[in-house]
């Protein structure tokens, strides 16, 4: 795969096919053929699964849907995101959740809800996605974390007991952590670091 580098997004589609993502392109890996590089020239950051063997790609050009043995396709995103997609999240009802330097968005097949600041998201940066067991929508951004269930936005900063404003990502392992700038933080009551708001329970 020469050319290809700094591997990290990795998705597999339902015929058993593994999507990598690099930092020069997307490589389609499966049993029966070489691995084909898709696209090439723009870092991944992140890889979802469509139905038909289909993916979704974003990077910071903009966010491509991927099918085999044809071009990539363009998204159009609300114009007020800009191109750089940062996470991407399928949710359990089906919809997809797309992060970006510039707001968040909620495609539910035909149209794009736009998630901002004006909307209580504490900031437009939004660096990662998680789906909880109430399939609440939590978003992590470079000023906080924000909760998004049955449409309502609540905002949680250091003001409310994060150890740090710069929220990473997400993760689950066993417990649902936290991934902040100064540490990973697994806690049985809340997926915030060290925020005592039990009535907010992960597990």
């Amino acid at each position: 795969m020469q050319g290809l580098s700094n591997a990290s997004p990795i998705d597999q589609t339902p015929d058993g096919s593994f999507w990598l993502g690099t930092g020069n392109g997307v490589v389609r890996i499966d049993a029966k053929s070489p691995p084909t590089v898709i696209t090439g020239g723009e870092q991944t950051q992140a890889l979802n699964s469509r139905p038909r063997r289909r993916i979704w790609f974003a990077s910071r050009l903009g966010l491509k849907i991927i099918s085999p043995g044809k071009p990539p396709i363009a998204f159009p995103l609300p114009p007020k995101f800009g191109p750089d997609v940062r996470t991407l999240l399928k949710s359990s009802n089906g919809h997809l959740w797309i992060g970006t330097s510039n707001g968040l968005g909620e495609y539910d097949g035909k149209t794009t809800r736009v998630f901002t600041t004006r909307d209580g998201l504490p900031d437009n940066s939004v660096t990662g996605l998680f789906e909880d067991h109430q399939h609440a929508i939590w978003i992590a951004t470079g000023h906080g974390i924000a909760r998004i269930y049955s449409g309502h936005v609540e905002a949680f900063t250091p003001q409310q007991g994060l150890s740090s404003n710069q929220v990473l990502h997400f993760m689950k392992i066993a417990k649902v952590a936290c991934g902040l700038e100064r540490n990973l933080v697994a806690w049985a009551f809340c997926v915030i670091a060290n925020f005592q708001h039990t009535r907010h329970r992960m597990v």
